[in-house]
């Protein structure tokens, strides 16, 4: 069995992204694109959800910076982790994916073991920058961040990859647990209508 490159993908970046998770994750991984998933606030779209040789599901948006809202994203994301069976979702820019993808594929192999192999593993671990690779991730992190100078120019680039997901060590919560626990005490609805009303909750 082995990952298929399935085009058309919706954006240039969601194709290259394609391009790379097949070359990348272990041939035991189905990869899906363009998945719906009903939630308690509407039903919205991954770009691609990963299915490894256990069931678990890794959903993976990528993010053109000009068509995303921040906060909007994480409450998606949270309806989607607590309505759904997605064990974890990953957010990665544009920028990322079409100049740093190994790196990208890196921190996801550490993060995320059961979507490669061992060959994988270790062919990522020669290709990714050697910033990236002494970057250690503890299992409760949600963003993967390395700020580096270029040294041309002496400006600062920063290197990130943001994931939210299930597997929370005990003790230790994520926004977007309270942010699906407020939206089901409402009943759901409409999502632009719960985020609202926990904001101005929170400034009264």
């Amino acid at each position: 069995m082995s990952l298929l490159y399935e085009p058309p993908y919706d954006s240039p970046i969601e194709e290259a992204f394609a391009q790379s998770a097949i070359r990348y994750l272990s041939p035991e991984v189905k990869l899906k694109k363009q998945v719906e998933v009903p939630t308690i606030c509407g039903q919205f779209r991954l770009d691609f959800v990963a299915i490894d040789s256990n069931g678990n599901k890794t959903g993976f948006e990528c993010d053109g910076k000009e068509f995303h809202e921040e906060s909007r994203d994480e409450w998606r994301d949270a309806m989607i982790l607590g309505s759904s069976d997605i064990d974890e979702i990953y957010r990665i820019s544009g920028k990322e994916i079409t100049y740093r993808i190994e790196d990208v594929f890196y921190a996801i192999s550490i993060w995320s073991p059961g979507l490669f192999d061992d060959r994988q593993k270790y062919n990522l671990s020669r290709i990714a920058s050697e910033e990236i690779c002494k970057r250690s991730i503890k299992p409760e992190d949600t963003v993967f961040t390395v700020n580096q100078v270029d040294v041309e120019s002496s400006q600062l680039n920063q290197f990130r990859v943001e994931k939210r997901h299930k597997n929370i060590p005990e003790g230790k919560r994520q926004f977007w647990q309270a942010a699906f626990r407020y939206a089901e005490n409402l009943g759901g609805g409409n999502l632009d209508e719960v985020m609202s009303k926990y904001r101005n909750q929170r400034n009264t």
